[in-house]
């Protein structure tokens, strides 16, 4: 890891600008199309890229793919904060930026009804409960700031365990 660092610290700031541009249309065009956006690759590129809109796209897709790359530089900026200066309305900010024009009603709040995902063998898996996503989330924020004491030589280390901690999660 140390050595992956060390190689992107030295790139050039054209370099680092052109590499940034390819992970926030990958991740973001993965992302949208998981949730079922018919924005494609190239769309991605040129709504992130130019600011341009796509004939025949929806107002929803055009914000959910400028939400999700707005998202990514907000998370990029929370990355250089410690694990105890990260707090809940950080996470919850992330939220609001994807649901920014498209559900503001909504948007950096807890969702207040239930949600279920349907798995490739046509069970459903449930995700907590409404009451209980608070909750949960002060033990996320305790188990992280606990750890971070322990990860002090690596970061990696703490946001895997940090992230670990929500697919533990059961209703």
């Amino acid at each position: 890891m140390t050595g992956i660092k060390a190689e992107l610290d030295n790139l050039t700031d054209q370099q680092a600008k052109s590499l940034k541009n390819y992970f926030d249309i990958e991740f973001t065009y993965n992302s949208n199309a998981i949730e079922g956006s018919t924005i494609d690759y190239n769309e991605t590129k040129i709504i992130l890229l130019d600011g341009i809109t796509i004939d025949g796209k929806t107002t929803r897709e055009h914000l959910e793919t400028i939400n999700h790359k707005e998202a990514i530089d907000y998370i990029e900026e929370i990355a250089k904060l410690t694990a105890e200066e990260i707090k809940r309305t950080d996470v919850i900010g992330i939220h609001r930026i994807i649901l920014t024009g498209i559900d503001t009603q909504n948007a950096g709040k807890y969702r207040a009804y239930d949600v279920y995902a349907k798995k490739a063998d046509g069970s459903r898996h449930c995700f907590p409960s409404p009451g209980s996503v608070s909750n949960l989330m002060d033990s996320f924020f305790f188990s992280c700031y606990m750890n971070a004491s322990c990860f002090v030589s690596s970061r990696s280390s703490l946001q895997a365990c940090c992230h670990s901690s929500f697919y533990r999660w059961k209703r």
